[in-house]
């Protein structure tokens, strides 16, 4: 079955795209049903996340609270010209004013 979609002018393979921080770029996984990853939050500077601890077992599940942990959108890009990554990228991005988030998507 032919699932193929454009999405803003991306051609993927399929639909299913994977949400932000299911999945690093050095993941295991090589999943043939995905059409893009979605990167793990990127924000202008780097952000060491919340103290542990970080996630709670509650009755459906775990609630986590990470905190937007990441290098920095410099690191990160610097981190991802080293990696092979074979699906397109979505970029997901944050910052603490609206400027910011212009600024890391800019630079994305």
């Amino acid at each position: 079955m032919d699932l193929k979609v454009s999405v803003g002018g991306v051609d993927l393979k399929t639909p299913l795209i994977i949400a932000s921080g299911v999945f690093s770029l050095d993941s295991e996984e090589k999943l043939d049903e995905v059409g893009a990853y979605v990167t793990k939050t990127v924000t202008w500077k780097k952000r060491e996340g919340n103290a542990p601890p970080r996630l709670c077992e509650v009755y459906s599940g775990l609630l986590n609270s990470i905190g937007l942990q990441n290098p920095g959108v410099e690191a990160f890009l610097a981190e991802l010209s080293t990696k092979k990554v074979s699906l397109p990228l979505i970029g997901s991005v944050g910052g603490e004013s609206v400027e910011e988030y212009v600024m890391v998507a800019k630079k994305l």
